[in-house]
C-alpha cells in the first residue's frame, strides 16, 4: 500500500486535536497530532498538503484539522505567520524563528526540546520549540534545558550554582541588551569548556560533573548536556567581562593605541630578523614584541587578568606569546577586539550580518488623524454638522 492510499478524506477533523505550545515548531506540532491521532507524520503531512514532499503547511489547514481558530495556531507558532501578521501581534521578546545553520560557529535561531516536565501531558511526542540563547534553564522545575536539541534534561535541585548562573544571565541582557550577550557568551563558550576539558579534578565544573555522575546522567563524552551545564557559570561569568564596556576597555586600552615607533627600529629588528645577528642599537625587549603582534602587559591588561581570576578561573596565567603558532585564547579574543576596535568597517573577524534572534519592539507607527463631526445647534433647535 502506498503512502498516497493513507490520505484521509480532505482534511476532516482529527479524533483528538492537541493545543500547540508556545513558539513550538510547525514540525513538532504536526508530529503530536500525528502521534495522538496513531498516525505517521508523514501520513498526517500527506493528509494536509496531498504530498510526501516537505511542503508548506499553513495556519488554515490546521484550523480545519483541529478546531482551533487559525489566528491561535499563528500566535502559537510564528512560522505560520505572514510579515503583516507579525506587525500585528505583540510578540516582542519572543524568539525568531529562521535558518538553524552554523554559518557564524553559533546558529541565531536554535530549537530544543521542550521541559519535560512542563508538557507531560501534552501528548506521547516531545514537542520542539523554538529559543533563546539564555533559555537553557527550567528554572520551575530546576531542569537543564540546553541551547541545542539535546535528549537529556539532567536535574539541577543539587547545583544551585547553575540555577544562579542563569539568573545573573538574563540580568547581563537587562543590563547590556541581548545581542552583546549573546556574542559574549558565543566567545566564552569554547574558552571556558576548554580550560575544563584540560584542568585536573577539584575545578568547580569537575565538582558538578561529579553530582550529574552520582544521578546517573552522561558525563563520558564531550557533547552532551551534563557537560555544557557543568561549565555554564563559568561561561556566564566570563561573559560578563566580555559584554560590559568597562572591561573591555581595561583588556585593549594598553594596546589600543601604543606609542609610535621610529621606522630605524623597525628596519633594525627585520635586520636581525634576516641576519640572525643582534643590531648595535638597543632596542628595548617590549618594543621588540609590539613588532611582532605580541601584548604588551600594563596596569588595565593586569586589572583584566586579575578580574578573570578572582570570578572565572583562579587559576588562570597570562600569556602574550603564541605556542605553536595559536596564541592563547583570551589573547586572541583581546587582540581580536583591538582589530576590531581599529578598523570595524574591514575587520576580518566582523560577524556575519543575520537577524537577532528575537522580535524587536515595533515602534508606534502614527494613525492618520481620522476627521471629526462638529456639530451646532441653533436656538431653534435645529443642528449643523461640519468636518473638521
Amino acid at each position: 500500500m502506498t503512502t498516497t492510499a493513507l490520505r484521509l478524506p480532505p482534511l476532516r477533523r482529527l479524533p483528538r486535536a492537541l493545543p500547540p505550545l508556545l513558539n513550538e515548531t510547525v514540525r513538532s506540532y504536526v508530529s503530536r497530532l500525528a502521534a495522538a491521532n496513531a498516525l505517521t507524520g508523514l501520513e498526517l503531512q500527506v493528509h494536509l498538503t496531498g504530498s510526501v514532499k516537505k511542503e508548506t503547511v499553513t495556519a488554515d489547514q490546521l484550523a480545519m484539522l483541529t478546531g482551533y481558530p487559525a489566528r491561535t495556531l499563528r500566535y502559537a507558532m510564528l512560522e505560520l505567520c505572514t510579515p503583516a501578521d507579525l506587525a500585528r501581534m505583540q510578540i516582542a521578546g519572543r524568539p525568531r524563528p529562521g535558518p538553524t545553520d552554523w554559518g557564524w560557529r553559533w546558529p541565531h535561531n536554535r530549537i530544543r526540546f521542550a521541559c519535560d516536565h512542563c508538557t507531560t501531558r501534552r501528548g506521547p511526542a516531545r514537542p520542539q520549540v523554538w529559543t533563546t540563547h539564555e533559555d537553557v534553564v527550567c528554572l520551575r522545575h530546576r531542569r537543564w534545558l540546553g541551547t541545542l536539541q539535546q535528549e537529556d534534561q539532567p536535574d539541577l535541585a543539587h547545583l544551585p550554582d547553575i540555577l544562579a548562573a542563569n539568573r545573573r544571565h538574563r540580568r547581563l541582557i537587562q543590563l547590556h541588551r541581548r545581542e552583546p550577550v549573546r556574542s559574549a557568551v558565543m566567545a566564552a563558550a569554547p574558552i571556558c569548556r576548554g580550560w575544563s576539558d584540560r584542568s585536573g579534578g577539584g575545578q568547580p565544573s569537575h565538582e558538578r560533573l561529579l553530582v550529574f555522575q552520582n544521578q546517573g546522567d552522561e558525563t563520558r563524552f564531550i557533547d552532551n548536556a551534563a557537560v555544557d551545564a557543568a561549565s555554564y557559570p563559568e561561561i556566564v561569568a566570563l561573559a560578563r567581562l566580555f559584554a560590559s564596556p568597562y572591561w573591555r576597555h581595561q583588556a585593549m586600552t594598553d594596546n589600543l593605541n601604543p606609542e609610535p615607533i621610529a621606522d630605524a627600529v623597525v628596519s633594525a629588528i627585520f635586520e636581525e630578523i634576516r641576519t640572525g645577528r643582534r643590531h648595535h642599537l638597543n632596542i628595548p625587549e617590549d618594543i621588540r614584541e609590539a613588532i611582532a603582534g605580541v601584548l604588551r602587559p600594563g596596569p588595565a591588561l593586569v586589572r583584566f587578568t586579575s578580574e578573570i581570576q578572582r570570578t572565572v578561573n583562579p587559576h588562570y596565567e597570562w600569556h602574550a606569546w603564541p605556542h605553536y603558532n595559536k596564541f592563547p585564547p583570551i589573547t586572541q579574543w583581546i587582540m581580536d577586539q583591538i582589530e576590531a576596535a581599529r578598523d570595524p568597517d574591514n575587520h576580518q573577524l566582523r560577524r556575519r550580518q543575520a537577524p537577532p534572534e528575537h522580535f524587536e519592539p515595533t515602534a508606534d507607527v502614527p494613525q492618520p488623524r481620522r476627521a471629526t463631526v462638529v456639530r451646532h445647534v441653533n436656538p431653534t433647535g435645529a443642528t449643523s454638522g461640519a468636518k473638521s
